[in-house]
């Protein structure tokens, strides 16, 4: 089981009622939503969070906005399109949950982290949460809804042998293909002491005119850092910075918008009229965590073992079932991938040949059991003694730092 790591919970507060009144004139029903049950609630929520400054901003300009004057001018302006309201967000914390409230669309979020979530069930983790909302905000339990899943962060950690080979992964991270469906890799923070790697989904930009494209679609992000360095960053103490000492932590945070296309597809395939019934026991679970941590990270790091080039080359040219032009041709593929990066070495092979050979040939080379992604035999001006290094994303691979490898979550709790 790949452990969670955070769980991101969401209540809406909306309830629609039908307009009588426009039933009997028009003869149609209309829909509105029943601002007497949900102002009196928005006013509870709002007295226990806070207003940070950019949100403070943008609930002034909303307000000016909504202006008579200003209001008609927009209109005018945008030619009877309808203008996005821009949310607004009010933010707190009860204990150890963290509470953001969209006041534009009077829905709550509520973060766990994972003191929240190793030891309970789905079921015990939304009758908490339940609890604690009613506790900090002085609501009745009728005024909660269903409380539904709106982000799940699966995460895997990998303790590092030696120094040699934390800088080894390092060079993997950074030969890995630099995109991901909609990821792109960025290095965020690199130096001596830990690095900080991301694939962020980006999205076209608001304006046509800017070139470059605004980060976040909602969908996916992974990312790969220095757990130790993150938590001396975080001024964690020294026996928690201990525990992760020398820790990779690898995170696929799969996002509200990713789990809204996932049920449209589950409710289509089962022939079912399409809802958002996001719940946590059907993502709290060892199936889903497994499937998702590798459908994303098993395409940029395979499963194969990581070996060093000339080992890698070694292997292919030892092979008694392919011919010598084959082998050739393998090793320079291999070569260039381990001097350039795979998605710089997919590109110039693809001008040369095509895209169905590369993907051919990477595919050949990793049935036989090779990795695509090599370090070199010397790196930072060391000599690198280890001949290969095990895929540190696998599940039998994973850090004594968290859930021991192999167990259930379902084990786990005992």
């Amino acid at each position: 089981m790949y452990n969670v790591d955070t769980i991101t919970l969401g209540i809406n507060f909306r309830r629609q009622v039908v307009n009588e009144d426009y039933k009997k004139i028009n003869g149609k029903l209309k829909v509105e939503i029943d601002w007497n049950y949900v102002l009196p609630i928005n006013e509870k929520l709002k007295s226990k969070l806070y207003l940070d400054k950019k949100n403070a901003e943008i609930r002034e300009r909303e307000i000016q906005r909504n202006d008579y004057e200003v209001k008609r001018v927009i209109d005018k302006l945008l030619k009877g399109k309808r203008r996005k309201e821009k949310s607004v967000y009010w933010k707190g914390r009860y204990g150890l949950y963290s509470f953001c409230y969209n006041e534009t669309w009077n829905s709550l979020t509520v973060t766990l982290g994972h003191e929240l979530i190793r030891n309970y069930t789905s079921e015990q983790i939304i009758a908490n949460t339940r609890q604690a909302v009613i506790n900090y905000f002085g609501l009745a339990e009728e005024q909660i809804g269903e409380i539904t899943l709106q982000r799940i962060d699966i995460k895997k950690d990998y303790r590092c042998k030696n120094k040699e080979e934390k800088e080894i992964i390092k060079c993997l991270v950074e030969k890995a293909k630099d995109k991901l469906y909609t990821m792109v890799k960025e290095l965020i923070e690199d130096d001596e002491d830990g690095y900080i790697v991301k694939f962020i989904a980006r999205g076209k930009s608001e304006n046509s005119e800017e070139k470059e494209t605004k980060k976040g679609s909602g969908y996916t992000e992974i990312i790969i850092y220095d757990k130790e360095k993150e938590r001396k960053n975080k001024g964690a103490t020294e026996e928690e910075i201990r525990k992760y000492k020398d820790v990779i932590r690898i995170e696929v945070k799969i996002k509200n918008k990713n789990l809204n296309s996932i049920e449209y597809k589950r409710q289509k395939k089962y022939d079912e009229e399409w809802e958002t019934r996001k719940d946590l026991s059907k993502y709290y679970n060892d199936k889903f965590t497994s499937e998702y941590f590798s459908k994303y990270i098993e395409k940029i790091f395979g499963t194969n073992k990581f070996y060093r080039i000339d080992i890698a080359l070694q292997k292919i040219e030892q092979n008694k079932k392919l011919k010598d032009k084959k082998k050739k041709k393998l090793c320079k593929l291999l070569k260039l991938i381990n001097s350039v990066g795979y998605t710089k070495a997919e590109t110039m092979w693809v001008k040369k040949y095509c895209k169905t050979t590369f993907l051919a040939e990477v595919a050949l080379i990793e049935k036989m059991g090779i990795n695509i992604l090599t370090f070199s035999e010397e790196i930072n001006g060391k000599q690198i003694k280890a001949k290969y290094i095990d895929n540190f994303t696998l599940l039998e691979n994973t850090a004594k730092a968290g859930l021991t490898a192999g167990k259930t979550l379902t084990e786990a709790r005992v």
